[in-house]
C-alpha cells in the first residue's frame, strides 16, 4: 500500500510513490531541459501514475506539456509525438471532453494516414477511437462512415470472419441503430453473431454478446417475439455454463419475463418471474433486494394476470 510522503499526513494527496516519480522530473527537467528525451520519459511516467490513481486532470496537464516538447523537438508528424497526443485523447474521452479529443483525433487520423497509410494499426486505432468520439457527440451517421471505412479494410486485410473484423462490424451495428438504422443494424449483428458462432464457438463471450445486442436492436424495433427467442437462447447458454441459480442466469430470466410483459403475455410472465424469485430466495434469502425486486415483479405481473381473468369473465 502507498504510504503518505514524510512531510504529508496520511490523507495527503500526494503519496511517496508519486513524490518519488515528481522528483525524478523535476531533476531531469532541471539538469536536461524540459525538452530532452530522458525528462518526456519521466513526465510520462508521472502521467501514468496520475491516470492509474484517477487524477486525470493532473495527467492532462502534464500531456498537453508533453505533446508541446515533442511538437517543438521531433515535430508534429514523429511517431513519439503521435504516441503522445493519442495518450491526451484517451486522458480527454476518460474525463468526458469529447470535443477536445475530436479536435485532437481529426488531425491524429490525417497525419497517420498521410504518413503512415490507411491500413497501418494507428491510423486504424486512431479511426475507430474517432468514430466513437463522434457517437458519443451524438454524431453516429459520421461514426458509421469511418467504422465502414475500417470495417472494409479489415475484410481486405484479415477476412471477412476474422475475429478483429466482427469486434469492428459489431461496432458499426450499434452506430448505425443511434442514427435510427434499426433494420440494417439487426441485419448486421445477425451476420456478426453467425459468424462468431461458425467461429469461435456457442460458448464465447463474444457469441453472447453479440447474442444480447441482437436481442435489444430487436427491441428498439419492436419486434418482441424474435427478442424473447434471441433471450432465451442466451438463457439456455447461462444455465449451462453458470448453473440455473447462477447470477447471470437469473438475470437474463428477468429479461425474459420482462419482454414476456412487453407482449402482454403476462401469465408466462409471472411463471418466468415466479421461478427466478424461488431461486433468489434460496440463494440470497427473502429480504435480499434484487430478491425484493423480483417479488415486485412477480406482484405486478399476478395483478396483471388477475385483471385479465376478470375481465374475460366479464365479458363471457
Amino acid at each position: 500500500m502507498l504510504q503518505a510522503s514524510p512531510g504529508g499526513q496520511a490523507g495527503s494527496k500526494r503519496c511517496r510513490g508519486e513524490d518519488a516519480l515528481q522528483d525524478v522530473l523535476a531533476a531531469r527537467r532541471e539538469a536536461l531541459g524540459m525538452n530532452h528525451a530522458e525528462t518526456l520519459q519521466a513526465a510520462m511516467d508521472v502521467v501514468d501514475y496520475l491516470t492509474e490513481h484517477d487524477k486525470l486532470d493532473e495527467a492532462e496537464d502534464l500531456l498537453h506539456k508533453v505533446v508541446m516538447a515533442r511538437d517543438a523537438t521531433l515535430g508534429k508528424d514523429h511517431a513519439e509525438t503521435m504516441q503522445a497526443r493519442h495518450a491526451l485523447v484517451q486522458c480527454l474521452i476518460a474525463q468526458n471532453k469529447y470535443t477536445s479529443a475530436e479536435d485532437i483525433l481529426d488531425g491524429l487520423v490525417l497525419t497517420r494516414r498521410d504518413r503512415l497509410g490507411a491500413d497501418h494499426a494507428d491510423t486504424r486505432a486512431s479511426t475507430l477511437q474517432l468514430a466513437e468520439v463522434l457517437s458519443l457527440q451524438g454524431d453516429p451517421a459520421e461514426a458509421a462512415r469511418l467504422q465502414r471505412g475500417v470495417l472494409a479494410l479489415d475484410r481486405r486485410r484479415l477476412g471477412a470472419d476474422d475475429p478483429q473484423t466482427l469486434v469492428t462490424e459489431s461496432a458499426l451495428a450499434h452506430y448505425l441503430a443511434g442514427q435510427g438504422a434499426l433494420d440494417q443494424a439487426v441485419e448486421t449483428h445477425r451476420r456478426v453473431l453467425a459468424a462468431r458462432e461458425r467461429v469461435l464457438g456457442r460458448d464465447s463471450a463474444d457469441t453472447w454478446r453479440s447474442m444480447g445486442d441482437l436481442a435489444e436492436c430487436l427491441r428498439a424495433q419492436g419486434w418482441y417475439e424474435e427478442e424473447e427467442a434471441a433471450l432465451r437462447r442466451l438463457w439456455v447458454v447461462y444455465a449451462r455454463v453458470y448453473g440455473e441459480r447462477g447470477e447471470e442466469t437469473l438475470l437474463q430470466a428477468e429479461k425474459v419475463a420482462l419482454c414476456l410483459a412487453r407482449q402482454e403475455d403476462y401469465a408466462r410472465a409471472v411463471q418466468v418471474a415466479l421461478d427466478v424469485l424461488l431461486k433468489r430466495q434460496a440463494v440470497l434469502g427473502a429480504g435480499h433486494a434484487q430478491t425484493q425486486r423480483v417479488a415486485e415483479l412477480f406482484r405486478v405481473y399476478s395483478e396483471r394476470v388477475a385483471a385479465v381473468s376478470l375481465k374475460n369473465d366479464s365479458e363471457n
